[in-house]
């Protein structure tokens, strides 16, 4: 079968949604930066109700490849796709040749948005809006570039290497390296921002006047903040159980409600055990499983971090054979998607005893010590993960070390 003349309007068509969907995923890396700035409480104005949610959509381990977000991989896709259709425009001899390598990689786009759409609909019981807009717009954007093409699969593969296909894929490499390098500076710049931020708002009820707060020095902001906090009535937090680091005899009493799944406990697992490293003769470090996922969390209705309730369980389990903190660490700085496959290679890698680690994970017991937990970190009016507590004082800005070196004395 023979092309038959290219159909310029489908083309047309095309760049139009190709700059659509260039536009939402734009948006969507904004808002992944505004969520890296502003932290758990972000809201988007696309946070609809508990299914049309785009914080917790990319909030999850799913929103990312690797060291990038997803929607950076969108974004240089569709800058590639919209400038290869522009110039197709002014190369009118040349259109098809220049169209055959972006419709195949088009194809290959479609897969990887059914899949996505696939994760949120499985995994993740949550839509995105934007992220939902880029699914359909893939299926509208090959159909239209394939309608005007006007040729048949068999003559666009054996076309294929008589095509611009080097120069196109070379331009695409090169975009996503140019978007996705920009897209990392970004995430430096707003994650020194959003540290910058933090340290300027110590006060509990975070009302300071901004221009009181730069004048005064770090220092001098967490004795204010340490001595407004200890005017609070403490909660109480029962440790009995729970794993224990540091000395299990100390007066003091670091205890953090975590969840494995959850990117800033991930930081935070990093981070105080740095922060703490100075007082461990001091200070003994309880650890509390919060998972926020509804197949464990009570006050849950909605998925959210799909693995979180099985990791708990796992973590658990490790404590039992007396190994929580060999399984923790290592589980934190798991890169792969959590799945049973993961737990159990931790567990191997830690030297579980692997027929012990499946009868307590499937145990009612195991499910019960972590709603323990879970009934705890409620009753104490949890609404975020990472949150901690020294003596059952709720420490919010427990990653700046100058509070630490003002509380710590001040409660011994």
């Amino acid at each position: 079968m023979e092309a038959k003349p290219i159909q310029r309007p489908y083309l047309i068509t095309a760049f139009i949604l190709s700059l659509l969907a260039l536009g939402s995923s734009f948006y969507l890396t904004y808002l992944h930066l505004e969520m890296m700035k502003q932290g758990s409480g972000f809201e988007a104005f696309c946070d609809i109700n508990s299914t049309f949610n785009c914080s917790n959509v990319l909030a999850s381990s799913y929103s990312r490849l690797g060291p990038f977000p997803i929607s950076g991989f969108a974004l240089a896709f569709y800058l590639y796709l919209s400038f290869s259709l522009f110039w197709s425009f002014n190369t009118p001899s040349q259109t098809r040749n220049l169209l055959i390598p972006p419709l195949l990689l088009c194809l290959a786009n479609l897969g990887v948005s059914l899949a996505m759409a696939w994760i949120s609909y499985h995994y993740l019981g949550n839509w995105c809006l934007f992220c939902s807009s880029l699914y359909v717009l893939s299926f509208l954007i090959y159909f239209s570039l394939k309608k005007g093409v006007s040729m048949p699969f068999k003559k666009i593969f054996s076309e294929f290497f008589n095509s611009h296909w080097l120069k196109s894929y070379v331009s695409l490499i090169l975009i996503h390296a140019l978007v996705l390098g920009g897209v990392w500076f970004l995430e430096k710049d707003y994650a020194q921002a959003k540290s910058s931020q933090e340290k300027s708002s110590l006060s509990p009820q975070n009302k300071k006047d901004s221009e009181e707060n730069t004048e005064k020095d770090i220092k001098t902001k967490a004795i204010e903040y340490v001595q407004e906090l200890l005017t609070e009535e403490p909660k109480t937090i029962p440790i009995e159980g729970r794993p224990i680091r540091g000395n299990k005899d100390a007066k003091i009493v670091v205890a953090e409600f975590s969840d494995f799944e959850c990117p800033y406990c991930k930081k935070a697992a990093v981070e105080l055990k740095k922060l703490l490293k100075p007082y461990e003769k001091e200070v003994s470090f309880v650890f509390f499983n919060y998972p926020l996922d509804q197949a464990c969390h009570p006050s849950l209705s909605k998925r959210l971090h799909v693995q979180a309730c099985n990791a708990a369980y796992y973590a658990h389990c490790a404590k039992e054979q007396g190994k929580f903190w060999e399984y923790h660490d290592t589980l934190f700085t798991e890169k792969e998607h959590f799945s049973e496959e993961v737990f159990k290679k931790v567990a191997k890698e830690v030297n579980l005893d692997s027929s012990k680690l499946e009868s307590c994970v499937a145990s009612e017991e195991t499910k019960k010590a972590i709603l323990e937990d879970l009934q705890l970190g409620i009753n104490l009016k949890i609404r975020g993960t990472p949150t901690v507590f020294v003596n059952g004082y709720q420490v919010r800005p427990w990653f700046v070390p100058e509070v630490w070196e003002t509380l710590i004395p001040g409660l011994q």
